[in-house]
């Protein structure tokens, strides 16, 4: 009897899904990548621009219905947040270390949102894989 090895599947890059939001509202969530089936999220990050310094500034995923936030307190001005699914945790490309990760489900969605200060501009961006 012949011996068959199933040949894995291997997601399709997509191209990044961009949010680009001037004027955000405080505690509201502005979706980066709306819900979609089989999806692997590569990488996550936002950045917030702005005037008076926000609280938080989080992007927030729903994964087969069980809802990850990360979060960065007191964000510094135009600098880049990536998520970092082992901390649960928003940080700079210089403390994640290029280290990469993988999230996947069945369904995914990704948000983004600031809380308080005065922010001009919210931006965030999804690196995705489909299959």
């Amino acid at each position: 009897m012949p011996f068959h090895k199933a040949r894995p599947v291997v997601p399709k890059r997509q191209p990044d899904k961009y949010l680009y939001q001037t004027d955000p509202v405080s505690d509201q969530l502005y979706p980066v990548l709306d819900a979609t089936d089989n999806v692997r999220v590569i990488a996550a990050y936002a950045v917030a621009t702005w005037s008076v310094q926000p609280t938080q500034l989080g992007v927030r995923l729903t994964v087969d219905g069980v809802l990850e936030t990360y979060i960065k307190g007191n964000p510094e001005n135009n600098v880049d947040y990536l998520i970092e699914p082992a901390m649960r945790t928003l940080k700079t490309y210089a403390e994640v270390g290029g280290r990469s990760f993988a999230l996947e489900g069945r369904r995914v969605k990704v948000e983004a949102r600031v809380t308080g200060g005065t922010v001009s501009l919210l931006q965030a961006t999804v690196v995705w894989a489909k299959w």
